[in-house]
């Protein structure tokens, strides 16, 4: 049987102290990259239940038949 092997600990980004070791504090909280305020936004937003997921799936597929039901009935079509 094979032994697994370890990684080294001693990488490089840790002896610079890690990913964020140099960043001053007043800029943790602060960025102009459009990705990082994307996700802070979405971090914030709630996520939906598995009743509200079921609702809304409901009200698509009503809205779709709806639609078909429409076109069905066109006189273009």
């Amino acid at each position: 049987m094979k032994k697994a092997k370890t990684s080294n600990t001693s990488s490089k980004e840790d002896q610079e102290g890690g990913a964020l070791g140099n960043v001053a504090e007043d800029d943790v909280g602060r960025t102009d990259d459009p990705v990082r305020m994307y996700l802070r936004e979405m971090g914030g937003v709630e996520l939906l239940s598995r009743e509200g997921e079921i609702a809304i799936a409901k009200r698509i597929e009503a809205g779709r038949e709806l639609m078909i039901g429409g076109i069905a009935e066109s006189p273009l079509t």
